[in-house]
């Protein structure tokens, strides 16, 4: 069995999407499947019925999704969505998996109003992705609706001129909770007291901020390990359609502060142009910070700790037991993570985001992990 799969360009490197791989790739390995990645321009070499093949769509943007989708179709070939929107009409002949999002706004809907939450605002909503269309038609007040057309800067700036209006705002992913909760306690809005704010991701940086971030958990490791059962499924069930949903459980942390349980429903989204939301600079270096933390180890957050501490990289590398070569080579990696700043700049951006609390625990999360892994 073989499974081709073709991810949207622009999110190639986003977080999501390298976890999504991860866990395909690993379950593939595990069962002896071939990965071969492809692009646009291969769809046309796609041979119909050839056996034990399945083409998988990784992406998010509406208008990508219902082109590629259409095409691979047009050649009478399986296809896998994963991430998507089961309910769009262009993609009735698809095989989709995707994050439960119908079950999860309903489920931070109820926990906010639990927690007696009456008017709630949906922030940064990217318009021509398929998982915000999710959450933006389950949410009820079409009219408290902030979206994101390329600037979370220009979003959060709207939203500011009504803040006053809410006790709550749901944040469609990670990088706007992140982005809009320090934006919103550098002007003295107490968060919980004065607002509550939620959010979907549950990513590592979101847990380290102050507060922490009530979030979804969204696991795109095993959004990628179901998606090896389900083409393997296929293959052996080719007439068959598959729409499975993997279910993303509630954190609740303090930025909200009560327990909650879902009801459902089920909606249509619209259609609107692609906006690349990976292009805005904030978003960047958001996205850029939370890499950084998932990917490093905690040696890696030590030295951190030590250069915004104000120690010399002589004294850091004797602190850590590593030769100067070491430690430069250790710094430079973790500056790569942002190309566009200096060695100061990187210093202020995580400042700005990470208390030297935030640090320590990160630092402390990681030991255990490893320790975990190494038994």
């Amino acid at each position: 069995m073989n499974i081709r799969i073709i991810i949207e360009p622009e999110y190639q490197d986003s977080f999501w999407c390298k976890e999504t791989m991860k866990g395909l790739s690993g379950q593939a390995y595990l069962k002896k499947i071939r990965v071969m990645e492809m692009a646009e321009a291969d769809i046309g070499q796609l041979k119909a019925g050839r056996a034990g093949e399945i083409v998988t769509i990784i992406g998010t943007s509406i208008n990508w999704i219902n082109r590629i989708a259409s095409l691979i179709l047009k050649k009478g070939c399986l296809c896998l969505l994963v991430t998507g929107d089961q309910n769009s009409n262009a993609l009735n002949r698809t095989n989709i998996l995707l994050l439960d999002y119908q079950s999860s706004m309903h489920t931070l809907l109820s926990h906010l109003k639990d927690a007696g939450n009456e008017r709630i605002a949906l922030f940064g909503v990217n318009p021509s992705s398929y998982a915000d269309s999710v959450k933006k038609e389950c949410f009820p007040w079409k009219d408290d609706i902030y979206y994101n057309y390329g600037s979370i800067a220009d979003c959060t700036k709207q939203i500011w001129e009504h803040i006053r209006n809410y006790s709550a705002v749901i944040c469609v992913n990670d990088t706007a909770a992140i982005y809009l909760l320090q934006f919103l306690l550098e002007r003295g809005v107490r968060i919980p007291d004065s607002l509550h704010l939620i959010s979907f991701g549950d990513s590592f940086l979101s847990r380290l901020m102050s507060p922490s971030i009530t979030s979804v958990e969204q696991d795109f490791r095993a959004l990628g390990e179901e998606a090896v059962q389900v083409c393997s499924f296929l293959v052996k069930n080719p007439m068959l359609t598959v729409n499975a949903f993997i279910k993303c459980p509630l954190r609740i942390r303090d930025s909200t502060m009560v327990d909650g349980h879902p009801p459902a429903a089920d909606t249509q989204p619209q259609e609107f142009p692609d906006i690349d939301f990976y292009e805005d600079a904030d978003v960047a270096t958001i996205q850029a910070l939370n890499r950084l933390l998932a990917e490093g180890d905690s040696l890696d957050i030590r030295i951190l700790q030590a250069l915004l501490g104000g120690e010399t990289q002589e004294r850091t590398a004797e602190l850590m037991n590593l030769s100067l070569s070491s430690l430069r080579y250790r710094i430079r990696k973790l500056r790569a993570y942002f190309p566009t700043a200096s060695k100061n700049e990187m210093q202020e951006l995580i400042r700005y985001y990470l208390s030297p609390n935030a640090l320590t625990l990160a630092e402390k999360t990681k030991r255990k992990e490893e320790l975990g892994k190494n038994g």
